[in-house]
């Protein structure tokens, strides 16, 4: 099954309209698929998911030492549903360009990914944010991808 991920980058520490992206971010599915690096934001990367619904690898660079957050959802009809299963989930203090992975550790927690408009929780559970940009926890800054089926 092929996604398209659709990548937007946004430091709340900044206006939403001046948001610090990464300078290379990229998705890779269990079996090895994948993997192009995401320059631009809104730029596309296609992902097979594993037949196994295993876990996938998320990979980015900063240009600044600030904290991201990487949440990954399955945009459907009928919204958005949690595919912790399947995907990676990454929040790190970044090092200026320094590279960071993670191959789906088990030690997250809350994995709830609902439309912005409604709400994304943080992996904490200690926040609600209402949209990508507004902040409403401490030290939790969101990387959000929607994943479109092709």
């Amino acid at each position: 099954m092929a996604f398209r991920f659709d990548v937007s980058v946004d430091d709340q520490r900044q206006a939403v309209s001046d948001p610090v992206r990464p300078t290379e971010f990229t998705v890779i599915a269990p079996d090895g698929t994948g993997g192009e690096w995401i320059s631009q934001p809104n730029d596309n990367v296609l992902l097979s998911l594993g037949s196994d619904n295993s876990w996938g690898t998320v990979r980015f660079t900063t240009t600044s030492g600030n904290v991201f957050c990487v949440t990954i959802g399955v945009q459907e009809l009928t919204g958005w549903t949690d595919v912790a299963a399947n995907l990676t989930y990454q929040e790190t203090a970044a090092a200026v360009g320094a590279s960071y992975e993670d191959t789906g550790s088990l030690q997250y927690g809350v994995r709830i990914f609902k439309p912005p408009s409604v709400g994304v929780r943080d992996r904490t559970g200690t926040g609600i944010r209402s949209e990508v940009g507004q902040q409403t926890g401490v030290g939790h800054w969101p990387v959000q991808i929607t994943l479109v089926d092709t």
